[in-house]
């Protein structure tokens, strides 16, 4: 049986009624199967799932003016570690 992606997860747990929490945070998560990447955005709460380190995005995040506690990782399936 295969993994879900940790994206697929969070998804159908906000589709059942269960969004992450609205703590403004972004996440990042390993990049999807394939040339496929996403940005996802919920209320207060951002997810990344492409080939970008944490540092990447907080860096991105600081040039936009961005609090840089914002960035945050999700570890699995070869996602970057952080907080």
């Amino acid at each position: 049986m295969s993994h879900a992606h940790p994206l697929a997860r969070l998804l159908r747990e906000a589709a059942a009624g269960r969004p992450p929490p609205a703590d403004g945070r972004v996440r990042v998560l390993p990049p999807l199967p394939g040339p496929v990447h996403a940005v996802v955005g919920f209320t207060a709460h951002h997810v990344v799932a492409a080939p970008v380190s944490v540092g990447e995005v907080d860096q991105a995040l600081m040039l936009r003016e961005v609090p840089r506690a914002t960035a945050t990782a999700t570890a699995g399936e070869g996602g970057a570690e952080g907080g």
